[in-house]
């Protein structure tokens, strides 16, 4: 979605659970392997970046666990590039 989020009276779907589209972030972690899980990225808006539990203790780790969307299905090896992950419901 845009920043600006869904036009008024349009139609989009939500994934909750299952396959799904994500794109790389425009920086950060994006090389990302069969199986390896996704965080919220925080440079383009609904983008993804790798998992990074390896963070400092406290609140860092915390969000990197919480905040997993899934595994990927497919591999990723670039910035700003889509592939697929599987959703998890939580």
């Amino acid at each position: 979605l845009p920043a600006a989020g869904v036009v008024n009276n349009d139609l989009f779907f939500v994934v909750v659970e299952g396959p799904a589209k994500v794109t790389s972030d425009s920086s950060g972690t994006t090389t990302v392997g069969i199986g390896a899980y996704v965080v919220p990225g925080t440079v383009v808006a609904g983008s993804v970046v790798a998992q990074n539990t390896g963070v400092a203790a406290g609140s860092a780790t915390f969000n990197q666990i919480q905040g997993a969307v899934g595994p990927a299905i497919t591999a990723c090896g670039a910035v700003s590039t889509d592939f697929l992950i599987d959703v998890l419901k939580k």
